[in-house]
């Protein structure tokens, strides 16, 4: 029962999709007929059979009217119409719409997680934002820092509570890393300067 990699669907199957997709439409704020001013506002029941009129004379006209209101679930109504130039340009814009909407969501949940380690302090702490990018770091804030204050961040960097040496090697060693990733930066951005 597959067509192209479609599935064909019944009778009853295609009613419930049209009756759920027009429920749906009657809800939102489209546009179903011009009205006069003082006309009292169309019923859920006359922009029902409004709705079914114009998809039952012409799908695509359908499609160009409502096409901003359905959702890509509702594009299966129109399987057995794709080839139609027009209907596949509408579902295809359906389709990106609910791709931006997707990816609006996983924005939206990573705009989320920031905010969390914002809170938190750590992940933007100067510290961190130091050791992630020593480069840009060091461009941006350090060199309007003394070489006083510098000394002064160091002393505060060293934690008095673990003075064992293999503690203080392992920092030295975190230290030497940090500047030499900051070297290779500095080499990186003048090549690319240059090329």
């Amino acid at each position: 029962m597959a067509e192209d990699g479609l599935q064909t669907l019944s009778n009853r199957d295609m009613e419930n999709l049209r009756n759920k997709m027009i429920n749906k439409l009657i809800k939102t704020d489209a546009h179903f007929k011009h009205q006069q001013r003082g006309e009292p506002d169309l019923t859920e029941e006359e922009k029902s059979s409004i709705a079914l009129d114009i998809l039952n004379k012409s799908p695509t006209l359908f499609l160009e009217r409502f096409s901003t209101y359905l959702s890509f679930e509702d594009t299966r109504y129109f399987n057995d119409q794709k080839g139609d130039y027009l209907v596949d340009f509408y579902i295809e814009e359906i389709s990106k719409r609910s791709t931006n909407c997707n990816q609006k969501v996983v924005k939206n949940r990573r705009f989320r997680a920031m905010q969390k380690l914002m809170d938190e302090g750590e992940y933007f702490s100067e510290n961190e934002m130091k050791w992630r990018e020593p480069l840009l770091y060091e461009q941006m804030v350090g060199q309007y820092t003394s070489e006083s204050e510098k000394m002064e961040q160091m002393e505060q960097d060293i934690d008095r509570s673990d003075l064992r040496l293999s503690s203080i090697l392992l920092k030295h060693m975190d230290i030497q890393t940090n500047k030499q990733f900051c070297e290779m930066q500095k080499e990186k951005e003048v090549w690319l300067c240059f090329k």
